[in-house]
């Protein structure tokens, strides 16, 4: 009796070993194959395990199944073993994208995906029947985004046939005052980062009104195969505990690997980090983008209209606007100051609403005759945005440079390293302001004649922005850095580390000269001890023909490095872009206190 009930105990376990080893000698097959194929080396492969610069960006052991020790072709292995052995599909339904992809190059298993309940509800809410990649435009006040944002958006009918729209995107909180352990957090140990999926129109929103930030939208050029492979990573993507690093994984890094598994050859960009701008400009240099569609903020199209009109015709629209006098607005000779003049009024109107000085009825019946008055065939005539400001057509964003200078009849060669991102003497028309925003920003310099190097300067954060007033929406300009000098212009001068901020504002006094006033001050620390400092600085910015620029800047120190009662500082830049990945800069500067000294500087400037 005992004999027959082992009997069908030992038939099932010897079948299960018979199975089991048929399973083994299919999966040896198939990695010998991928091994013969070279698969581990693929860039697809590589994208979909965020793997760059020979390191795993993401080792979270639900992600990466060799996390204890991982590498590219045991990760294949683990992954082709767990497909063959895989009956309940589990692990096929957790990484469909993997295993679509490794089955488009072997001979694996056919295994349905509609089985799997999870990934078909994923599909289902957010479907991607197209992919676009959104840009938004830099946020000075941001920590995380003051080099702007970058996220994909997925659009779709679901089963029902619903159109439907979602934003993909990752970030992190960068909640707290003190820039030195934000960085410290972000670029050393990582900070949490987060993953997600929200209705698109909520981040446009958010993006346009909240912050008053333009988007530029990338929409991709993606076979059938291509958007489902993207599509099922995105569902692979959403239980990963990810750290967020602002130099090694972030937003523009995360959705890089995304849009790299269709577009390989993005997966290793040049230069020391990915930024928002450099995802879209490798998405157009490989020729992945189809088309471009651009949506400005309300402020940013206020002033890009304002600027071409008179002062008489802004003061008429923004006194008719505001007391909602229709009939009162000005009237346009030519269809270009129409739609001008109805683009402007729908902008300020719109900004009016959302800075609640103006109830949303009262603006819709005004919308209403606004239409009425500017009338013209609005799908034929409209304002070409895209002419005005692109982010394909800014400089690099890192940057080395290399120079002579000459002070105290000694000559000097100054280098700079800049890894992110520019400078206020660098090419800034394609941004919203004259601003300036340097991360690590490292500089030394060489006596000629004794060889040897000093250290001159050290920004860890540093922002400045020139931001004119506008007439509709106002504008406040300001900086603020915190780093480390030794001015060599002054004798013996010891190194200092200060935390430096100011506001101030700008006027543009034509679409090519700007000038500014800024009162600042900030808090040092030289040997022992503590000081504080003020100085207020003007300046005056010509963009010029030619491709040139100058800067002309003067500031008054009170308590200048804790040894100088008052120091009185002017500098003139010339700046010459010669093209998107060099420029040459000549300035002069001159310091007086008790006696004055001047310095002369040429410099030439390489963008990568």
């Amino acid at each position: 009796m005992r004999s027959l009930i082992l009997l069908p105990l030992l038939l099932t376990s010897v079948f299960s070993v018979h199975i089991y080893a048929l399973v083994s000698e299919d999966a040896n097959a198939q990695i010998g194959l991928a091994k013969e194929l070279q698969l581990h080396n693929d860039p697809v492969w590589k994208s979909l395990l965020h793997f760059s610069n020979s390191t795993f960006r993401i080792n979270d052991e639900s992600f990466l199944l060799s996390h204890n020790n991982p590498s590219l072709e045991l990760e294949l292995e683990e992954n082709i073993r767990n497909i063959q052995r895989n009956s309940s599909n589990r692990f096929v339904c957790r990484f469909p994208a993997r295993y679509t992809w490794l089955k488009s190059k072997l001979d694996l298993p056919e295994i349905d995906l509609k089985s799997c309940d999870e990934l078909n509800l994923f599909k289902n809410n957010a479907p991607a029947d197209k992919i676009s990649v959104v840009y938004a435009s830099e946020n000075l006040t941001s920590p995380s985004s003051m080099m702007g944002h970058v996220l994909l958006r997925i659009q779709g009918d679901n089963q029902s046939g619903k159109n439907v729209d979602h934003a993909i995107s990752f970030f992190t909180v960068t909640d707290g005052i003190n820039p030195a352990s934000l960085l410290f957090q972000t670029m050393v140990i990582g900070k949490q980062g987060f993953y997600t999926l929200s209705p698109y129109h909520e981040k446009l929103r958010r993006y346009l009104e909240d912050e008053q930030r333009s988007i530029w939208e990338y929409f991709l050029n993606l076979n059938d195969f291509q958007k489902e492979l993207i599509h099922l990573h995105l569902y692979e993507m959403k239980s990963i505990k990810l750290k967020y690093f602002f130099n090694t994984y972030n937003c523009s890094t995360l959705i890089n690997f995304i849009v790299s598994i269709a577009t390989p050859e993005m997966r290793e960009p040049e230069g020391l980090w990915i930024t928002p701008i450099d995802v879209i400009k490798g998405l157009n240099s490989h020729g992945s983008v189809t088309s471009t569609q651009v949506i400005p903020s309300n402020k940013w199209l206020i002033r890009l209209i304002s600027d071409e009109l008179t002062s008489e015709q802004n003061v008429s629209l923004k006194k008719s606007i505001e007391n909602l006098e229709a009939s009162s607005l000005p009237v346009a000779k030519d269809i270009k100051e129409k739609v001008y003049f109805y683009e402007l009024s729908m902008a300020y109107s719109d900004y009016l609403e959302n800075d609640n000085k103006l109830k949303k009825i009262k603006i819709d019946e005004f919308k209403q005759k606004i239409s009425k008055i500017y009338n013209f065939d609005r799908e034929k005539t409209f304002i070409d945005i895209g002419k005005y400001k692109t982010p394909l057509k800014t400089q690099q964003d890192s940057q080395v440079s290399v120079g002579l200078s000459r002070f105290n009849d000694t000559n000097f060669i100054r280098t700079n390293f800049l890894p992110a991102s520019h400078k206020l003497e660098d090419d800034n028309r394609q941004y919203f302001t004259e601003n300036d925003l340097r991360l690590a920003d490292f500089s030394l310099v060489t006596d000629i004649e004794t060889n040897k190097t000093y250290f001159d300067s050290f920004k860890l954060y540093s922002i400045q922005s020139v931001t004119p007033r506008n007439y509709f929406t106002g504008g406040i300009s300001g900086k603020f850095s915190i780093g480390a000098k030794k001015q060599f212009e002054l004798p013996d001068s010891p190194i200092s580390v200060d935390v430096n901020g100011g506001v101030g504002f700008a006027y543009r006094f034509s679409k090519d000269v700007d000038i500014y006033g800024l009162f600042s001050g900030g808090i040092g620390y030289i040997s022992d001890h503590t000081y504080s400092y003020g100085e207020p600085e003007i300046g005056i910015i010509f963009r010029e023909v030619y491709d040139m620029k100058t800067i002309v800047k003067y500031r008054h120190t009170w308590n200048y490095l804790d040894q100088f009662n008052k120091v009185d500082f002017m500098k003139i830049t010339q700046s010459k872009y010669i093209n998107h990945r060099s420029s040459l800069h000549l300035s002069y500067t001159k310091w007086s206190n008790d006696i004055s000294r001047e310095r002369y500087d040429i410099s030439y400037k390489y963008f990568f």
